[in-house]
């Protein structure tokens, strides 16, 4: 089946028709549009999508409205004025969720929610429902606090339709100056999260990806139509697409095809770029088509947020030393190896982030070389992935980093094995950790990891393991766990299955050179994603009735010698099997 989501062009058809040949080997495409136009235009049936009814809206509305309290059950009193509320939605799931999650977030007395109707009556005169939509939606970013409606305006900077990873986007609303400390035991990063959190209560954002701590997050079209509108009001950014110019600012984004925007970003215009904006405090370049950093970058004194990812860029110029307000680099996906030593003085840099990915390497990437001093940057809380080729000494750098949330070190012998666990003691505020072995036959030794880090949620080994040592359950806040190439004999079920809040694991590349896996009931009891790939000595996966009993997501791919597919009849909760890379099973 084909999808083409949200058209707006009546000549689509024409265009693909050729490559969508009628073989009759029952394929289907499906085209969705809110435009009347482009669907009478297609040679097919017509589906018109009908509003929900009264009962369907009422259960969304409660379920969002209520979801933390009256066990999501409208009290009496308010039920109706409730229910007037859900009528005035017009059977739409988008506005009624998002005014549930503004209900959500009042005090649930009658007096508030007849403020939300008489506003929803305010805007039922409207002529068009587009219009009269996008005013209901409103009302949700009037009723923001600050800062919450600079972050949500910040949704307008992106395209239609993107999805942004959730990290990232902390890093911009930091660097914006969008998020207030809330105290020294809470960073910036935290308070962040926190902000995006609220976001998606309210149903003004959604989260479109999530696998363990990896996020991505978006806003619905009509919702990027209303930020739009909203950011025009507060002049809050302009965007370039080719000749037009949208929205006022200072704000700017930039886009278009790859041809103009290659005929555009020459080295002259970066200097340029450079020389005459020297109050800049966010550059983001992902994915554009770079190919040089120059030596004027270091005029850019206000620079707080610099991303290079995706780009063509090899080398970063020694000027990067005066960006003393620097907070964030990221020059993941480029050409980078090696960071200048001038990196060293950045003493305000929080996030490094580094690695390209390379399927001719062990561990399928390759970090980036650092000189020694780096441990002087004491505020740094991500730095992804570092090579360990200065041996003890590289460690010894490491330790001085205490503020680390986010470590990854690639290319570990034995040796610096030793070094790195060693460090890592002292590091209470980790949250996430990979451990990748320079090759094969390198050993990763965990007894050495004695007092693993408290707080650690996310952990990835990559190289052999030969055994899981008896220090497994004081992993206890571990919510995904990594094994790659471990080589382990024995099942590693019977140790892992301790393990109380383990939500996603992978065993990856032999992590099990065993012939069965065993779940048994009583144990994983939070587990939501397994997958296991590449295991080729798996023969037999036995899942007991009872176990896995959270378990939403299982995935098996290139496992040669399993004889059958396991029995899933128990697993109650499961939403999606997948047997490699086709969907056997899904429920929504």
């Amino acid at each position: 089946m084909v999808v083409f989501d949200d058209v707006w062009q009546e000549a689509l058809w024409e265009y693909i028709k050729s490559a969508l040949p009628n073989n009759n080997k029952g394929s289907r495409i499906v085209i969705t549009t809110r435009n009347v136009g482009v669907a009478n235009s297609l040679p097919c049936d017509l589906v018109e999508l009908q509003i929900w009814s009264l009962k369907s809206a009422w259960e969304l509305f409660c379920k969002k409205a209520f979801y933390s309290e009256f066990q999501g059950r409208c009290p009496q009193d308010l039920r109706q004025l409730s229910l007037e509320i859900v009528r005035k939605c017009q059977g739409l799931p988008l506005v009624i969720a998002t005014i549930a999650g503004l209900l959500s977030t009042k005090e649930k007395v009658e007096l508030e929610w007849q403020r939300v109707l008489e506003d929803l009556n305010s805007k039922s005169g409207m002529n068009s429902q587009i219009e009269r939509i996008s005013q209901i939606l409103s009302l949700s970013y009037y009723d923001l606090p600050y800062p919450l409606n600079y972050c949500f305006l910040y949704f307008g900077i992106f395209p239609e339709d993107y999805s942004v990873e959730c990290e990232r986007l902390y890093r911009l609303w930091i660097a914006e100056g969008f998020i207030v400390a809330r105290g020294e035991m809470t960073t910036l990063e935290e308070v962040a999260e926190a902000y995006l959190k609220e976001l998606v209560q309210r149903n003004l954002v959604a989260i479109k990806f999530a696998f363990a701590e990896h996020k991505e997050c978006g806003v619905h079209d009509l919702m990027h139509d209303v930020i739009l509108s909203r950011a025009n009001e507060v002049c809050f950014s302009r965007t370039l697409d080719g000749n037009k110019s949208r929205g006022a600012g200072r704000r700017l984004r930039i886009s278009g095809s790859i041809e103009n925007v290659l005929k555009n970003l020459t080295e002259s215009f970066i200097v340029t770029l450079f020389k005459k904006f020297k109050l800049l405090e966010v550059l983001d370049f992902e994915g554009v088509p770079l190919n040089i950093l120059p030596k004027e970058v270091g005029n850019l004194f206000h620079l707080k947020y610099l991303n290079l990812k995706h780009t063509k860029v090899k080398i970063l110029p020694k000027s990067i030393k005066n960006l003393q307000k620097l907070q964030s680099l990221d020059v993941r996906e480029t050409l980078i190896r090696e960071l200048p030593v001038e990196i060293n003085e950045l003493r305000n840099l929080r996030h490094l982030l580094a690695y390209t990915s390379n399927e001719s390497s062990f561990d399928y990437s390759d970090g980036v070389q650092m000189h020694e001093g780096f441990g002087n940057l004491e505020d740094l809380q991500s730095l992804t992935t570092l090579e360990a080729h200065g041996g003890i000494g590289l460690m010894k750098e490491l330790e001085k980093l205490r503020k680390l949330r986010w470590l990854d070190v690639s290319k570990l012998t034995s040796e610096t094995w030793r070094g790195i666990c060693a460090s890592i003691r002292n590091m209470d505020h980790l949250r996430r950790l990979a451990l990748l072995a320079k090759d094969e036959n390198e050993v990763l030794d965990l007894e050495y990891i004695s007092s693993p880090p408290r707080f650690l949620r996310d952990l990835q080994l990559t190289g052999q393991l030969q055994n899981l040592p008896d220090t497994i359950p004081k992993f206890r806040n571990l919510c995904g766990l990594y094994l790659d190439s471990s080589c382990l004999a024995d099942d590693p079920c019977k140790c892992l299955k301790v393990l109380p809040n383990l939500e996603t694991l992978v065993l990856l590349r032999n992590a099990f050179a065993g012939e069965e896996l065993h779940f048994e009931k009583g144990g994983f009891e939070k587990l939501k994603d397994l997958l296991l790939e590449e295991l080729d000595g798996l023969k037999h996966i036995e899942i007991d009735e009872g176990a896995l009993p959270a378990l939403e997501m299982l995935r098996l791919y290139q496992c040669p010698l399993l004889k059958e597919v396991p029995s899933v009849k128990h697993l109650t909760k499961l939403k999606e099997f997948v047997l490699n890379g086709r969907r056997v099973l899904k429920w929504n």
